[in-house]
């Protein structure tokens, strides 16, 4: 039975990026030493996020971050764990920054960028460019899609994970109790029958209190979630094989892809003067 086991990281961003690369490497040693193979990190962790620990994007010392990707992706290797983990990605010349989630593998090497698409209005005020595609990369035989904080209010970026057989969604936010993402995490990962990771910081946003960062079952369900007093990780198995998940996998998700085709409903269908005229009782 293919299976996954994953750490959901709730850590502390700061406008330090040495020290940001330091507290995600010890998660990295922790998510290790717990038998995870993957690692999902919160949007921003090692750059920094804008207008919270970047006030500007000659704030960033793009040399030392690619440093700390450096010394992220040997350790990833030496674990033998995959890391997804969030951070601004420099582009050329004038144009901004994507706001991205980098995929490194066991063997140390980024195989994939997770580019956001729906970017924010105050993140298209002079900060990010937005993304074009979605990414999907698999791990032990489950595969994975990736979004990144706004887009949970786009279900059409979980719609097109379902329709292309993505077991499990990493969603990585900076974001706070008051968006009610936690809300909307819940309902994507049962409408769709998907775990979905949700990665959140530590850091307090203004006057809203931080999210728990948690692991969501394909029914909705809290697998796991961690305290709001530090740092700490969520964990959990991805396992579509499992008994547990027979009502959600073998039986919910198929019946929902027929329901959506239309066809169960066309052929039952009637020829009835008392369907077909609205306003009689």
């Amino acid at each position: 039975m293919k299976s996954l086991k994953v750490a959901v990281a709730h850590i502390n961003i700061s406008n330090d990026i040495r020290e940001n690369g330091i507290r995600v490497r010890e998660q990295m040693r922790e998510a290790a030493n717990a038998g995870c193979r993957l690692i999902q990190f919160p949007e921003g962790v090692m750059s920094g996020y804008c207008k919270q620990q970047i006030r500007t994007w000659a704030d960033i010392g793009w040399g030392l971050l690619r440093v700390e990707f450096i010394a992220t992706a040997k350790l990833a290797q030496d674990l033998g764990i995959w890391v997804v983990v969030g951070s601004a990605h420099r582009l050329t010349g004038k144009n901004l920054p994507h706001n991205s989630l980098y995929v490194i593998s066991d063997r140390g090497t980024i195989v994939n960028r997770y580019d956001k698409r729906f970017i924010s209005h105050g993140e298209l005020q002079g900060w990010y460019t937005p993304g074009k595609d979605p990414v999907i990369f698999e791990v032990d035989g489950i595969k994975v899609g990736l979004a990144l904080c706004l887009e949970v209010q786009f279900p059409e970026i979980f719609d097109e994970y379902r329709r292309r057989n993505v077991d499990c969604v990493l969603l990585s936010a900076y974001a706070g109790e008051s968006s009610q993402y936690d809300l909307l995490v819940r309902a994507h990962a049962e409408i769709n029958n998907i775990w979905i990771g949700f990665s959140t910081p530590v850091n307090k946003i203004e006057n809203d209190k931080p999210l728990p960062s948690s692991l969501i079952g394909p029914d909705g369900t809290v697998l796991s979630i961690t305290g709001l007093d530090g740092e700490g990780l969520a964990l959990g198995i991805v396992a579509p094989g499992d008994p547990t998940w027979d009502i959600a996998i073998n039986k919910a998700k198929p019946w929902r892809e027929l329901a959506r085709k239309g066809e169960i409903y066309h052929k039952k269908f009637v020829q009835d003067v008392r369907s077909d005229d609205k306003t009689l009782f």
